[in-house]
């Protein structure tokens, strides 16, 4: 039976190929579970702090929202704003979050400063992370 890694062993036999499959073992080889697992808690953890974050904003804006949704909003809003075809999410953002929070029953005007708000978390945080590259506290 012709297998997927059949045809890969097969396609590595190209000597064009061969130079990227000893490439990519080695770095297979090199990675290691525990930082995989290590690096998914992380990012899982960030989400759940960027939720946070836009529920202490939704509720300054007296707009009343589950959690739960709030977390899937930030799961799908994070996918959005990576696709490349705007900057920082510009207008990607924009319109996802009033569709999105539509859902809920919060008008288009709540959504676009809902989503103006996320934005300046996002410059404030920018700026803070140059800062401290621009002027290190420690040297390396």
């Amino acid at each position: 039976p012709f297998t997927r890694d059949i045809a890969i062993k097969q396609v590595l036999k190209i000597k064009k190929f061969s130079a990227l499959g000893d490439k990519l073992n080695k770095i297979h080889n090199l990675i290691d579970r525990k930082y995989i697992f290590k690096a998914i808690g992380v990012g899982v953890v960030f989400q759940l702090v960027l939720s946070m974050a836009i529920s202490l904003i939704l509720n300054s804006l007296e707009l009343k929202i589950n959690f739960v949704d709030i977390v899937w909003i930030n799961s799908l809003l994070a996918i959005v704003t990576m696709l490349p075809i705007s900057f920082l999410g510009l207008g990607v953002r924009d319109i996802s979050l009033v569709f999105l929070l539509s859902l809920f029953g919060v008008p288009a005007e709540s959504s676009v400063s809902v989503s103006i708000l996320i934005l300046s978390t996002l410059v404030i945080r920018g700026l803070v992370g140059g800062f401290f590259e621009l002027f290190p506290t420690t040297k390396v």
